[in-house]
C-alpha cells in the first residue's frame, strides 16, 4: 500500500509543479499562495485514505480528495489567468 500511495502522489505532482513554476515566472506566486497549502492538505488526505485500505468508502474518500486537488488547480490557473 505504501508503494502504491507513493506512486499515486506523483500523479498530480507534475501538474502542481508546473503551476507553481509558471506562477513564479509570471511573478504571481502570491496569487496562488493561499491555495497551495490546501493542495497539500488534500494530498495528505488522499494518501491517508490510500493507506487505510481498498474498501468502497476508502476509494470514494480518496477520489474526493483527488477531485479537491483538481478543483484547486483550476482555481490556481484562473488566478494566474486574471
Amino acid at each position: 500500500r505504501i508503494a502504491d500511495a507513493h506512486a499515486n502522489c506523483l500523479v498530480n505532482l507534475t501538474l502542481f509543479a508546473v503551476i507553481v513554476v509558471v506562477a513564479g515566472q509570471l511573478g504571481k506566486l502570491e496569487a496562488i499562495a493561499a491555495l497551495a497549502p490546501l493542495v497539500l492538505y488534500a494530498r495528505i488526505g488522499q494518501s491517508l485514505a490510500h493507506l487505510s485500505g481498498t474498501g468502497t468508502l476508502n476509494v470514494l474518500v480518496r477520489a474526493s480528495f483527488w477531485a479537491v486537488q483538481l478543483a484547486l488547480f483550476v482555481l490556481m490557473l484562473l488566478k494566474l489567468w486574471a
